[in-house]
């Protein structure tokens, strides 16, 4: 059975700086922070966008696909257990589209919390699994496979990384951080750029109101 939470071997494209970006404090902010907002908002799109397009395609799905097999089967079997609460997961996730679906809110975030908790387990035993050197060989070929189809997709990709970037840096000096540090960022965050990618599940969604 298929691990539910689809794993993204993604070169996070955003990682770093646009990420951040949404992290900055607005508070009133100049027209000219505005529109600089604007058009870094306008190049993660573009990136998400590109990016959703290169992992939907057919030969890279079908490797995700193959990659999250080979995670699972090697979590189960450093923890035999954990097929169990695979198959847990699976139910609840059903579960909270039953509840999100009917608007039953009370329902959708108990069940919620306990995909979190469960999530959780299963994500630190899943970088555990990610060890086993075959996995990291065959994680690093597909993510050399997925940035080549993106920059294919997009042959101005490091010109927008590097756009992005400086936009960062501007609104770095013009816009007051929030508590918890600089531009509600951990110290040390470095500029934008397609790092190492790792694979990442997707959230469990939250509730409809």
């Amino acid at each position: 059975m298929r691990f539910a939470r689809p794993l993204l071997f993604v070169a996070l494209l955003l990682s770093a700086g646009a990420v951040r970006a949404q992290a900055l404090d607005p508070g009133a902010p100049s027209p000219e922070a505005q529109q600089m907002l604007q058009e870094l908002q306008t190049i993660k799109q573009r990136l998400d966008s590109v990016r959703d397009e290169a992992i939907a395609s057919p030969a890279i799905a079908k490797e995700a696909a193959a990659i999250q097999d080979i995670i699972e089967a090697e979590m189960i079997k450093k923890n035999p257990a954990l097929k169990g609460k695979l198959a847990h997961f699976e139910t609840l996730r059903a579960e909270f589209k039953k509840a999100a679906e009917a608007r039953d809110d009370q329902k959708a975030m108990s069940t919620l919390g306990e995909l979190r908790q469960l999530g959780g387990e299963l994500d630190a035993a899943r970088s555990d699994a990610m060890q086993a050197e075959q996995i990291k060989k065959r994680v690093d070929a597909f993510n050399t496979t997925v940035r080549k189809e993106i920059e294919r997709r997009e042959p101005k990709i490091n010109q927008m990384l590097a756009r992005a970037d400086e936009l960062v840096a501007k609104l770095r000096t013009m816009m007051p951080p929030p508590s918890g540090g600089p531009m509600g960022m951990p110290p040390g965050g470095g500029p934008m750029s397609m790092p190492p990618p790792q694979p990442t599940p997707t959230a469990a969604p939250g509730p409809r109101k």
